[in-house]
């Protein structure tokens, strides 16, 4: 690693520390010469169970794209992606400028109730500015020549077959949910999408919050994206305040659609702490919010 950085960036690496976090990368914060940091990350080409291939090239990118996306509107918002290259059978590496800060969820247990309603105020802005954003180009290839219906019923249907596999939903819950989306129109689907805005993915430093962490990007739905919020636990109703100040859109959090986005965020939960990490407590309380959502919505729909 220490030798691919100073090749691509011709600088000196001091010290280099790894980072932890995330299932997928690793990653490391590493110090070059004239007291800049960066920060590397790198993964192999994997299977993955739902057949895919997880290609870390195809996502780095990706995540290229929404910074630079972000930053032409608002500078230094995003990381700069410094360099993406792999090389003949080896893993594929990304190198961006590190963003000095505190990560939110840290910096807001040390402030007082008015601060954190103007921080959670602010995050909702930025995420309306960011939703404003139509991009003219498309975020990468595997996603650039379907409709974000369709996108997203594939989405739905995998997560939630493994919850079907694991007898956790039935099928003809299943089927009813597809009727359910099928039946509804998804017009606003244009919009730059983050979908992984949680606190530790936004970085304070002196009054400015940086968004970082936009591997799960996507051009889509406004409404997903704050479905996935409501899923984090950040949907407050300063939250709400702070976007409607900047955005283009009317969401309709009282929808059946935003149900459904909802739903497909809390199925990828239970998955991930009963058939990843095996976590007993955070599985209960994630499949208690799914059956709690999905019966909304088949009620909603008989």
């Amino acid at each position: 690693m220490k030798e691919i950085v100073e090749n691509l960036i011709g600088k000196k690496v001091i010290s280099c520390s790894e980072l932890i976090g995330g299932f997928s990368f690793e990653t490391w914060l590493v110090e070059i010469e004239n007291e800049k940091k960066i920060i590397f990350r790198t993964a192999e080409e994997t299977e993955v169970p739902n057949g895919k291939k997880f290609v870390p090239l195809d996502i780095f990118k990706k995540e290229e794209n929404f910074y630079n996306l972000v930053n032409e509107l608002y500078p230094n918002r995003c990381p700069k992606i410094l360099s993406i290259e792999k090389r003949d059978n080896e893993k594929a590496f990304q190198i961006m400028s590190y963003i000095e800060g505190e990560p939110l969820d840290k910096y807001i247990t040390k402030i007082d109730k008015f601060k954190r309603k103007e921080i959670l105020k602010d995050i909702g802005r930025i995420v309306a500015e960011i939703n404003n954003i139509k991009p003219s180009i498309k975020l990468d290839k595997s996603t650039s020549n379907i409709s974000w219906k369709e996108l997203f019923c594939t989405l739905l249907n995998e997560r939630l077959n493994p919850l079907l596999r694991d007898a956790l939903v039935s099928s003809d819950e299943v089927d009813r949910l597809n009727h359910t989306l099928e039946n509804h129109k998804l017009e606003n689907s244009k919009s730059l999408l983050h979908l992984d805005m949680r606190l530790p993915n936004l970085i304070y430093k002196d009054g400015v919050i940086h968004v970082i962490d936009s591997e799960n990007c996507l051009i889509g739905d406004p409404l997903y994206e704050i479905a996935i919020i409501s899923v984090a636990g950040l949907l407050t109703d300063d939250f709400i305040e702070g976007y409607k100040i900047a955005t283009e859109y009317s969401l309709d959090l009282k929808s059946v659609l935003f149900e459904l986005y909802k739903l497909e965020r809390e199925a990828a939960l239970v998955n991930l702490f009963k058939n990843i990490l095996n976590d007993e407590e955070r599985f209960e309380n994630s499949y208690a919010a799914f059956t709690k959502t999905k019966e909304k919505i088949l009620t909603r729909t008989i």
